[in-house]
């Protein structure tokens, strides 16, 4: 890719920068405890919160981001701990983002569209999503354009020492979250396009390479048999149209789905542009980068796609690594644009902020994760000393004890119910309910668990009155003289 560089107006562009950088940083910031907590952050707050649960991630298969885990320890340790706290650990991490995307534009990919780039990302409403979440995303984002800054500079200058930080990079990247393996063959075929130029050219590159199959030999061990069995993912079958859809729109217009598909026109025809940019962006000394930069959207997300035909896997905050490809190659079409025609670039630039800003108001104003915190409060107004709780699916005990905590209460999973018989069922809910007269069923993503509908059954045929409470993605059922003896 380019190092071209601007020779005037460098003091304006970084001081333009850090105006950018606070404006994401506070838009990151905004209404960060909105949304209620949901089951994967309780789970980053549990497994965070002591080291035997350190442990059991790094020896047990099946966790895929046990670094990000020991990260969020480490830094519970100075910050406290507490949602808010995990969920600043992510701003923080989003925003450093946005100054890698903003130095990897700018020395490789077109200094005239570092800004627009900087702009578009700031007021991502994704990349804010996701950096407002105790999860593994934002560091996952943030050291996937670090790696992609690595590589870059080691196909441009060589030298061991610039190939060494690329694989150490790679390798605490895929340690926060597996799914950054896909960016391997993304980066392997970006190469093949690029070309290593500096010092030990083809045979370092290819050594780097294939020191990548390193830290994924651990992962491989328990992800392939994983995947070839036939456990359940979670993830519903999706058609390739509209997982490409769903991607399209959650990263223009973000992960609320509330927003009129639309709006996300201006966006995807400034990406156009920039794809088209091999023949329109002027004095772009490397005809390839939009080509690298389509080969780093497209190779990740068609693997998971084609993955997900086979073991449904797709979810659209697993392609995180690939949106910064998209949003510099929004910038790309916006720096032609701007040379060409002026007003429609302007025109363009503004239709794309206001549907982002739009997406942020929703996501910040709206309930759109299971709202775990409306019912616990109700069920702590509500509740009496020896109450029987019983979670549907037991994953969401972790998000509703966070704001309840069981104290005189007793909690328990529900019976695993799809596929069980009657009997065994009955016989389950005998031995969890015993005497007790007052029973709350938590449902959230129920079909996971019961499909039938077969535990709510059971607790209404033997209670004598119930009352049904509906949160956003979550229900909250009290069921009153309930009797389990035959």
């Amino acid at each position: 890719m380019t190092a071209e560089r601007r020779p005037g107006g460098r003091f304006s562009s970084y001081a333009l920068a850090l105006l950018l950088i606070a404006l994401g940083f506070a838009l990151r910031l905004w209404h960060l405890d909105f949304q209620s907590i949901w089951r994967d952050e309780a789970d980053s707050l549990e497994f965070a919160s002591s080291l035997a649960s350190l442990r059991m991630l790094f020896t047990q298969p099946g966790h895929n981001a046990p670094l990000y885990y020991t990260m969020l320890a480490g830094w519970q340790m100075i910050a406290g701990r507490g949602l808010i706290s995990a969920r600043f650990f992510s701003a923080l991490w989003g925003t450093c983002g946005l100054a890698l995307l903003w130095a990897l534009c700018r020395r490789f990919v077109h200094p005239a569209a570092a800004v627009w780039a900087l702009l578009f990302a700031a007021c991502s409403p994704f990349w804010i999503w996701y950096s407002q979440e105790a999860r593994a995303y934002a560091p996952l984002l943030a050291l996937a354009l670090l790696a992609s800054w690595l590589y870059l500079d080691a196909l441009g200058r060589g030298g061991i020492w610039r190939w060494a930080g690329y694989v150490l990079g790679m390798a605490v990247l895929v340690y926060l979250h597996f799914m950054a393996l896909w960016l391997v063959p993304a980066h392997l075929l970006m190469g093949i396009l690029l070309r290593p130029k500096g010092r030990g050219g083809w045979p370092a590159w290819a050594a780097a390479m294939a020191a990548l199959c390193l830290p994924a030999v651990p992962l491989a061990g328990w992800g392939m048999p994983l995947l070839l069995s036939s456990f359940q993912t979670g993830h519903a079958p999706a058609s390739w149209g509209d997982m490409t859809a769903g991607l399209a729109l959650a990263f223009t217009l973000g992960p609320s789905g509330r927003l009129p598909a639309w709006l996300a026109m201006p966006a995807l025809f400034l990406a156009l542009l920039g794809t088209a940019g091999i023949w329109l962006t002027p004095r772009l000394t490397s005809r390839r980068v939009p080509l690298a930069l389509l080969l780093w959207l497209g190779v990740p997300a068609v693997g998971l796609m084609a993955l997900s035909t086979v073991k449904p896997l797709f979810a659209e905050r697993y392609l995180i690594v690939t949106l910064p490809a998209l949003l510099l190659m929004m910038a790309l079409g916006t720096a032609w644009l701007w040379r060409a025609w002026r007003p429609l670039a302007l025109g363009a630039v503004a239709a794309v902020l206001a549907a982002s800003l739009l997406g942020i108001a929703v996501q910040g104003t709206q309930t759109i994760k299971p709202d775990f915190r409306g019912a616990a409060r109700y069920f702590m107004a509500h509740r009496q000393a020896g109450d029987l709780v019983l979670f549907l699916i037991p994953q969401a005990q972790g998000a509703f004890s966070y704001y309840a905590p069981a104290e005189e209460a007793i909690y328990a999973p529900a019976p695993f119910a799809n596929g069980l018989p009657p009997a065994e069922l009955d016989a389950a809910m005998r031995r969890l309910v015993g005497e007790r007269q007052r029973v709350w069923l938590v449902e959230s993503e129920p079909a996971w668990w019961d499909r039938a509908g077969a535990v709510r059954a059971w607790l209404s045929t033997h209670a004598e009155g119930s009352r049904e409470i509906a949160f956003h993605l979550v229900t909250l059922i009290e069921y009153t003289g309930v009797r389990s003896s035959p």
